[in-house]
This record gives C-alpha cells, structure tokens and sequence, in this order.
C-alpha cells in the first residue's frame, strides 16, 4: 500500500492528536494549532505546509516512508521550538522500542487512513 504525502499529513495530525490527549503538551498544542487547515484549504500556519511540501516533496510513500518522514517533520519542528516533546517523539518514531504506546499510536493513525483508502 501506497501513502500519498497528503494520506501521511493527515496521519500525522491524528497521531499527534491522540499524543495531545495523553499528555497536553503546550509544544504539542501549538505544533498542532498550526497544522490544522482553516476553511479555505490552508493550514493555519502556511509555513507548515510549505515546509512538509518541501519535505515530501509531492511523492508517494510505503507505510514504513511514512513513518520516517513524520519522524523527520516532527524532529524539524522539534529542533526549530526547542522542544523536547517533539523530539522525543520523532525519536520514538524511529525506534518503537523506545516508547511502544506511542508507536501503536503511530500505526493506528496509519491503520486508519489506509482502512479509508480501501
């Protein structure tokens, strides 16, 4: 299965949506903020699409793309706010054996945008 870039942004909002709910981090708050998308398409914060367009670079992705490139945008973000959240998430991403919660967190974002592919 195929992920498109914008399959993965949607995974990655509602992975960090679950991340928020556990641990209401003002990091994962304001990250999240900018992520959402205003009526007119945009998201909150252009510079955020912006960034993950440059990042995805438009190309479809394997599941397991997917996870590194949201680890890449998270770690990104994580490093421009100082925040060691965000990075500990990033770095949870990378290797599942860090924080296994937060992984089948990941997996089940990723489960569900592929359940709504098929």
């Amino acid at each position: 299965m195929r992920l498109t870039s914008d399959d993965t942004y949607q995974a990655i909002l509602r992975f960090l949506e679950s991340e928020y709910a556990d641990s209401k981090s003002d990091d994962l708050a304001g990250l999240l903020g900018a992520m959402q998308f205003k009526q007119e398409g945009e998201t909150m914060d252009p510079a955020i699409m912006h960034d993950w367009i440059n990042l995805s670079e438009r190309r479809d992705l394997t599941v397991s793309d997917a996870r590194l490139l949201a680890a890449e945008f998270l770690s990104k973000y994580g490093n421009l706010m100082n925040s060691k959240d965000l990075c500990d998430i990033a770095g949870s991403l990378l290797d599942g054996s860090k924080n296994m919660e937060r992984r089948h967190k990941w997996d089940s974002a990723i489960n569900s945008i592929v359940e709504g592919k098929s």
